[in-house]
């Protein structure tokens, strides 16, 4: 009976379909595991092609989805090979990446045998689809049937596909690398210049020039009210929102909810974002609050034109600059009330310093150890000193007058 029923359970794991997802970035492959693992997949990972082919020859997988491009052997490599070897060949195969596109790289992947193809970013029910159309045995019809290519063709193809992606790759990188330049000057310039007019207005000139911004709004809010206290827009004559008034719409919840919004608003009506009449077109916009760790100091938002999407790595960079500036404002605001406040304190000790000289009596301070720590102006001309003769010396030692201290050690004598 036990033996039965240990042969059954056996029989139903190995009814169970297994998946091998083959991604150098574990965050990719752990999106992918949770999802069909959650419907009833036992998961496979390999971080590239060749540890991929290791674990296909040895657990023979029902199904592998792999990214195209990865270190040591890409997916191109890696489906070439196992097309190649008789015992896993007909091994269903499913592309995973951000970086396919072209139209050469579909004929390639095409003519391996590549069974579909998903696009990052992709949703869990596209997922789900392919995988069941895959490994229900389904195929799109449209797709030509696979034919292998002569090994020097596919190089030749495949290195140049490669080669065209390290260029596309260290384009983005060069462009990345400017705008990051960019950012980083913007900062320094607005840290040199601080909150002046000039400072906000050539934050928003730089911003526009660099995301190539239709215009550009920055508004700095009063803290308590929440209200407008100063407005600079760049890129337009329009000055919709005056001083004093409290913020409407979208912005409102940027600086609300302390988090960037980035969208499209078809037509450009700036009614459909609930935002004043007065207020210019607007057809893409990309939003961020200028905070602190503690503090909400305004909002930062750029506006496109129409068919410009302003993208993931532009919200980042703009996030990125938003909290710069806030952090700037927030040490601004600190020296602000260590100035206040040293002042203030400076005031109340000249106060005390007029009343005490006022004072046809000696008075002074002294701390625990007896040394003084203020005396007024009867005191100094009593003592005949001056007030820096006096301050930080022992009351008893230096203080009194000679006679008075030998006085006291000699009525101590005479008392002992």
């Amino acid at each position: 009976m036990k033996n039965r029923h240990e042969h059954a359970v056996r029989r139903r794991s190995f009814s169970i379909q297994a998946i091998l997802i083959v991604d150098d970035l574990p965050a990719n492959r752990t999106y992918l595991a949770t999802l069909l693992r959650h419907h009833g997949y036992r998961l496979l990972e390999a971080s590239d092609g060749d540890e991929a082919l290791a674990i296909v020859r040895a657990d023979r997988p029902d199904l592998v989805i792999t990214d195209v491009l990865m270190p040591v052997m890409d997916g191109f490599e890696f489906l070439r090979q196992l097309r190649g070897d008789p015992a896993v060949s007909e091994t269903p195969v499913v592309f995973y990446t951000a970086h396919y596109g072209e139209r050469e790289a579909r004929a390639l992947a095409l003519s391996l045998g590549v069974h579909e193809v998903l696009t990052k970013p992709v949703g869990s029910a596209d997922v789900l689809n392919v995988v069941r159309r895959v490994l229900s045995g389904s195929r799109d019809t449209d797709r030509p049937a696979p034919s292998a290519k002569p090994p020097l063709e596919f190089d030749r193809e495949h290195l140049q596909l490669l080669t065209d992606k390290v260029l596309e790759k260290a384009d983005t990188l060069r462009t990345a690398n400017a705008r990051l330049r960019g950012l980083i000057n913007i900062g320094l310039e607005f840290a040199s210049e601080g909150g002046t007019d000039r400072g906000l207005e050539r934050l928003c000139a730089s911003v526009r020039d660099l995301f190539a911004a239709t215009y550009v709004t920055l508004g700095i809010l009063n803290p308590l009210q929440r209200t407008v206290r100063r407005f600079v827009i760049c890129g337009t004559d329009a000055q919709w929102i005056p001083c004093g008034d409290a913020l409407a719409g979208m912005l409102s919840i940027v600086v609300a909810e302390r988090r960037t919004l980035r969208a499209e608003n078809p037509g450009g009506d700036p009614a459909d974002l609930q935002l004043p009449s007065g207020h210019p077109e607007v057809h893409t916009y990309l939003a961020a609050p200028v905070v602190s760790p503690s503090h909400v100091y305004g909002w930062l938002c750029l506006v496109g034109p129409e068919g410009a999407c302003f993208t993931e790595d532009d919200e980042q960079l703009i996030r990125a600059l938003a909290g710069q500036v806030g952090r700037i404002s927030e040490l601004e605001r600190e020296v602000r009330d260590r100035q206040d406040a040293e002042l203030a304190l400076r005031s109340e000790r000249d106060r005390a310093q007029r009343y005490l000289d006022t004072a046809e009596v000696i008075l002074l301070a002294l701390d625990l150890d007896g040394f003084v720590t203020l005396i007024n102006r009867k005191g100094c001309e009593i003592l005949d000193r001056a007030e820096a003769e006096v301050l930080g010396r022992d009351w008893v030692e230096t203080c009194l007058p000679l006679r008075t201290r030998d006085a006291g050690r000699g009525n101590g004598h005479r008392g002992e």
